[in-house]
């Protein structure tokens, strides 16, 4: 049911360094969620391979939705699995005055998520997102990874 992609459009790349304000190179992870409805109980899991173990990133978390999302502020819990498998899990909010951008018939939208983060171990990080509460609209999110 959600199935993970990785996205390196030029296109895409490009609006994300505008919005982001970043100038390295970015790479978006993104993975598909139901839009008539992503169950609070259902994380999109992004699986991200990493092999630079000295680079400095910043994070964004990327919403993809139509014009059937509730753009009242929405939490999310963020869990990252790194290959050890040491877990951690964070609360991110999304407040309503948040800047999105239009994508065809679709809007997208980054919210900054975590600045100068080492991935330090080569490897797989799982990034399981999911949102507070049952949401209508949604039909991807993902994680942007911006080299510093």
């Amino acid at each position: 049911m959600f199935r993970n992609k990785s996205v390196n459009s030029v296109c895409l790349s490009v609006m994300v360094m505008v919005m982001t304000n970043c100038g390295g190179p970015n790479t978006e992870h993104v993975a598909d969620v139901n839009p008539l409805l992503w169950d609070a109980g259902r994380p999109a899991l992004i699986d991200i391979d990493n092999t630079d173990t000295a680079a400095l990133y910043r994070l964004d978390v990327l919403l993809v939705f139509n014009e059937a999302f509730d753009r009242e502020s929405v939490d999310f819990s963020v869990t990252v699995t790194a290959p050890d498998s040491t877990r951690l899990t964070e609360q991110i909010s999304i407040p309503s005055f948040c800047q999105a951008r239009k994508l065809g018939g679709n809007y997208q939208l980054s919210v900054p998520y975590r600045d100068s983060v080492k991935l330090s171990a080569p490897g797989n990080y799982v990034f399981g997102i999911s949102p507070g509460r049952d949401i209508e609209g949604v039909k991807s999110v993902g994680i942007n990874l911006s080299k510093k």
